[in-house]
């Protein structure tokens, strides 16, 4: 596959979808290695799946197993009550799909056998972002810490518990820099 450069901006082949009565262009996906990507998913028509505590804690449970397994570095996350972010370093055996499709299948099957339910959990899409300098990355760590408090959730971040920000979590993000440093 050939990638083309626009403003330094790789630019992949698209595909062509049909999607209830209007075409729309699905991109694919690119991967470049140690890069830094910015995920949002949301949950299956915006439902508030999250709200409750335990369901949060096993998407975050599905979280730190990728990591292990997945994840070079976890750089920050936040679990909302309806959509979930990432920002993190795949390694370079995974791609961003696979540690998606991971986390949400993973965290679905544990909640539908703990609540005895079963049905849609996640959205089927999700969106990515690699993040192209120090300055982006920093500003898309506040973006991802900020948002409990821009929802209304919390009045400072570390007290969100489905947050990275929160001190009962842990992530790469020192090692991160010391790495690129």
């Amino acid at each position: 596959m050939k990638v083309t450069f626009y403003n330094s901006i790789p630019t992949l082949p698209s595909t062509w979808v049909r999607c209830e009565r209007r075409i729309m262009v699905r991109l694919r996906r690119y991967k470049v290695e140690n890069t830094p990507f910015f995920i949002t998913t949301q949950t299956y028509r915006n439902q508030k799946f999250f709200l409750n505590k335990d369901r949060a804690e096993i998407v975050i449970d599905y979280i730190y197993r990728a990591k292990e397994k997945m994840i070079d570095f976890l750089l920050a996350f936040v679990v909302m009550p309806e959509h979930l972010h990432l920002l993190i370093v795949p390694k370079s055996k995974y791609s961003i799909s696979q540690i998606m499709l991971f986390i949400k299948k993973g965290s679905s099957r544990v909640i539908h056998i703990k609540e005895n339910t079963n049905g849609h959990l996640w959205g089927k899409r999700f969106f990515d972002r690699g993040i192209r300098s120090e300055k982006e990355l920093v500003e898309t760590i506040q973006y991802i810490h900020n948002n409990p408090i821009k929802e209304g959730l919390t009045k400072e971040r570390k007290d969100y518990l489905f947050s990275s920000a929160n001190s009962r979590w842990t992530t790469d993000l020192e090692l991160y820099f010391d790495r690129v440093e």
